[in-house]
């Protein structure tokens, strides 16, 4: 995670002269004082504190944040009376997710789309990597058309790769890494078909249990029909 910062600007004097004024910070959920000045009074090395020499800003900086960080922290100058102002900071976890879950199959020749969903991200992710094998996606692939489409909108970024002309050979594991979150993986099954060109499908069932419910299904019709025509012979001849 990027550092997480906590600005005030400090733009006062005392007593008309322009001299610098104390500036402290202070975590308030156990009225611990982290920094007094740049000096820091933690053990906790994630905080300093420093002033900006542009802006005047006092900017206490916390690197690494966790959501146990969040909470509110206060910054006091040292006029008279003595002035503070209340900062809250929450510390969000971005999740992240493949569009669908469960296996995708899709017919040989067809366009593979995989999207990615980041979401709870204040900030973008640096980068989102797939990968295909456990091995980089190679965009640059000669006579391979596969791109990837990333678009942010709020705190959620969503990244999609697409295979155009789907092979045998794209068939396996797929995973997604973005820079600030978990890396998820799917399953792709890339099959031969008659049809081409068919549509993407995503789903937790298996193909061949489908085709075992309709050979099932076929039985049992064929067993039915014999019986409805001797029924219906019998009620001719009465």
């Amino acid at each position: 995670m990027a550092p997480s910062f906590l600005n005030h600007s400090l733009l006062i004097k005392a007593d008309g002269v322009g001299l610098p004024l104390a500036v402290s910070w202070m975590r308030t959920r156990d009225l611990h004082v982290l920094t007094v000045g740049s000096f820091t009074f933690t053990n906790d090395e994630r905080f300093s504190a420093h002033r900006d020499p542009t802006s005047g800003d006092w900017i206490l900086v916390l690197r690494r944040p966790q959501p146990s960080d969040s909470g509110f922290y206060e910054c006091s100058i040292s006029t008279k009376p003595v002035t503070a102002i209340a900062v809250k900071l929450n510390v969000v976890v971005p999740s992240v997710e493949l569009v669908g879950g469960g296996d995708v199959y899709l017919d040989r020749g067809s366009t593979l789309n995989l999207t990615c969903m980041v979401h709870f991200s204040p900030t973008p992710p640096e980068f989102i990597l797939w990968y295909h094998r456990d091995k980089l996606v190679n965009y640059g692939q000669p006579g391979r058309a596969i791109t990837v489409e990333t678009e942010h909108r709020g705190d959620t970024t969503r990244s999609s790769l697409l295979v155009l002309n789907a092979s045998s050979w794209d068939s396996g594991q797929y995973a997604c890494k973005p820079s600030n979150a978990e890396r998820v993986s799917i399953k792709v099954h890339v099959l031969r078909s008659e049809t081409p060109a068919a549509m993407q499908t995503t789903t937790s069932a298996s193909p061949r249990l489908c085709t075992t419910y309709l050979l099932i299904f076929c039985l049992l019709l064929s067993l039915l029909t014999p019986v409805s025509s001797s029924s219906s012979c019998r009620r001719s001849q009465r």
